[in-house]
């Protein structure tokens, strides 16, 4: 990919991005620190990020990162720069950013790194956030050409509109609802609710007279309807008629006294939320789109300002805050802010997958908030952080000592080292399996060139090596003290004496993560034979399946799941017109089955002097000569072939002007000739 991509901040999420990034191609990244006291490794980093390990502590976070990166694509471009209240470098801007990642920052620094420079500058950009509970981010090519939401100085200016467009999404009691019409634009191009249980808390809504209907789209049945000054609301189903409540009504409400253990933990659950909603209204200074920030000092003490300025008698009072109660509250939002192992994954490669979407054009990116809360198994008893370098054990503080022993205890045999069968064996390590028990890596395949774009636990050494060893080699790297076996051969009856019945017996659960159907449906009999959790995911072409069977309660088996039928898609004639992009691979396909057909028939039979394609008299001469400049010359006919000769004939035969034959699918193309100064004539 020749994108320049740019990343804010390194941290657990923007680590995943970048590994993500470079499989995908994109190879031409620079990661931006504002502050330079966050660059070296610490113990926290080291249960944080998987590629950081003991040893790195007390080094420089962005090398660490940079080795792991270059592990993956040696000649890959990975640049550093750091700044603190100074905008990104005017020549970095302008060094074809087509891609600008924010993750995990603070509300100021998006003034520091010069925002809406970089969002004029950049084809493509969004906001990401990952915390345990609170995990947001937002698609802001939205709002590249806008700055931040300035709303009108006249609250009494009577605004006529209807809303056209609504998004809701709700995590627990916070619900948003971000709705957009016309009439509003003076304003804002967007306006959000945002629901406090049965409470509406809009600022934005004191500025807007809307006196039509609101209907929401079906992804929730929500209806709003009669917004007016003072900004009260009718939400329908399950919502009364409230009034507008102020920031300062709401600080006093959602910042009640300390009774107990419980009453801290959920008045402190409240805070997280309430948090999450300032950061969403405060549109003086913060984009239009959700944030998630970790700077759990700063979000404190952001409160805490807030309440002073407003003239607000927290309770307990401020005075008591930094001595008795910041403690408490920094540990338990520094637990609700803990890496999960897998949200980073999953969320990553959400990112990435839209990111490569946007850029490719291949599919419609996602224009919507998204937020993961997993905040429910997070064990809500309150330890200390450990002050040590075990990467498992910030997961027993998150999740509970008794949990973490049994993963720990497991033996899970994952058949598969591909694509997924690499990021399933990172999450498990990181997750705590092989730790006392085994994780067994079963592959009879071997790791080829091609692999090294989707599967990261490949370099360039691995390369003709089986799988399953390379697997292990890497991850051990990694999980130094995880017990990880690996076996190079196919998981069948025919190797019974490597898979046993003892050997089946011992496992607990076993991952299926290859494509093969048949390889599929034997491990979903071995496992209901055996009673073991069986857990399959695999791949064909641009779609993926999972299922999870249970010995409990018995769930169906992959094999009794029936599978969808799969209907190609009609091509348009003559010689296929596509307008869709299911019809550019197809046609791709065909053409390319087309050609090594020819080829392999002048390869039998180079006495055929009769074949009326072009290419047939080359490609003759390149069997017989060998000359690879030859081969040159073939591809260059080929292009012309494709793109001028065909379609100059079917412009002979239906002119573009006024010619029926030509329609909103049907669209006419343009001949093009091969020019080697043009790039995307080679792709």
């Amino acid at each position: 990919m020749n994108y320049h991509v740019l990343i804010v901040n390194i941290n657990p999420l923007s680590v995943e991005i970048a590994k993500n990034l470079v499989c995908m191609g994109y190879i031409n990244i620079t990661f931006c620190v504002l502050d330079e006291s966050t660059l070296e490794v610490t113990i926290n980093d080291v249960r944080d990020i998987f590629c950081i390990t003991e040893a790195d502590v007390g080094k420089n976070k962005y090398l660490c990162l940079r080795r792991f990166l270059k592990h993956i694509c040696p000649y890959g471009s990975f640049k550093f720069c750091q700044r603190k209240i100074l905008t990104i470098p005017e020549k970095l801007v302008e060094n074809s950013i087509k891609v600008a990642i924010f993750t995990q920052c603070t509300i100021n620094s998006f003034e520091m790194i010069g925002y809406n420079e970089i969002c004029r500058k950049a084809e493509v950009q969004f906001i990401a956030g990952e915390a345990h509970g609170l995990f947001s981010i937002s698609f802001a090519d939205l709002i590249k050409d806008t700055e931040y939401n300035q709303l009108s100085s006249n609250p009494n200016e009577e605004i006529q509109g209807r809303v056209t467009e609504c998004n809701f999404l709700e995590m627990g009691d916070l619900q948003l609802c971000q709705f957009s019409g016309e009439g509003m634009s003076k304003f804002s191009d967007t306006s959000r609710i945002c629901f406090i249980g049965d409470e509406c808390h809009s600022p934005i809504l004191l500025e807007v007279i809307n006196k039509d209907t609101m209907t929401c789209k079906p992804l929730n049945q929500l209806k709003l309807k009669n917004i007016t000054v003072p900004g009260t609301i009718t939400a329908i189903p399950n919502k009364k008629l409230v009034k507008f409540k102020s920031l300062e009504e709401n600080l006093k409400e959602v910042i009640p006294k300390f009774s107990n253990c419980n009453g801290r933990v959920e008045l402190t659950k409240n805070l997280l939320k309430y948090w999450c909603y300032l950061h969403i209204t405060e549109k003086a200074t913060f984009p239009t789109s959700p944030l998630t920030d970790v700077e759990i000092v700063s979000t404190i003490g952001f409160i805490k300002n807030k309440a002073q300025n407003n003239g607000i008698q927290l309770a307990p009072p401020i005075s008591m805050w930094d001595k008795e109660y910041f403690p408490y509250l920094y540990q338990f939002l520094s637990t609700c802010f803990s890496v999960v192992p897998g949200v980073v994954t999953l969320t990553s490669a959400f990112i990435c997958q839209t990111l490569l979407s946007g850029n490719t054009n291949n599919f419609i990116p996602i224009h919507q908030w998204l937020i993961i809360d997993v905040s429910h198994i997070v064990d809500l008893k309150m330890t200390e952080r450990d002050r040590n370098n075990d990467k498992l054990k910030e997961n027993e503080r998150l999740f509970g000592t008794e949990l973490i022993k049994y993963l720990e205890t497991m033996n899970v045999l994952q058949v598969g080292c591909g694509a997924t069968g690499c990021e399933t064996s990172k999450i498990l390590c990181w997750m705590g399996v092989g730790k006392k028990g085994t994780l067994s890596l079963a592959d009879f395949d071997d790791f080829v060139l091609s692999n090294r774009n989707r599967q990261f636990l490949c370099d360039r050494s691995g390369v003709g090596k089986p799988k399953c060893e390379v697997v292990k080699t890497n991850l051990l790297r990694y999980f130094p003290h995880s017990s990880l076996d690996s076996y190079n051969y196919e998981v069948n009856d025919y190797n019974c004496q490597v898979f046993s019945e003892d050997f089946f017996k011992k496992q607990n659960a076993i991952f299926g993560t290859v494509d093969s159907v048949n390889a599929r449906v034997y491990l979903s009999q071995i496992s209901m034979y055996y009673g073991k959790y069986f857990l399959e995911c695999g791949t064909s072409g641009l779609k993926f399946s999972t299922s999870c069977y249970s010995p409990i309660s018995r769930t169906a088996l992959y094999e009794d799941v029936p599978i969808p039928i799969e209907v190609s898609e009609l091509n348009c004639n003559p010689r296929t017109f596509p307008y869709r992009d299911i019809h550019s691979i197809q046609r791709s396909v065909e053409d390319l089955e087309d050609f090594f057909n020819l080829f392999n028939l002048l390869k039998t039979n180079n006495d055929f002097t009769d074949h009326p394609d072009v290419l047939a008299d080359p490609l003759k001469k390149f069997l017989k000569t060998g000359d690879s400049s030859i081969a040159s010359d073939i591809a260059v006919m080929h292009f012309n072939k494709l793109y001028y000769s065909e379609i100059e004939n079917l412009l002979d035969s239906h002119p573009p002007a006024n010619d029926p034959f030509w329609n909103s699918l049907r669209k006419c193309p343009k001949t093009i000739k091969f020019d080697e100064e043009k790039h995307s004539h080679y792709l």
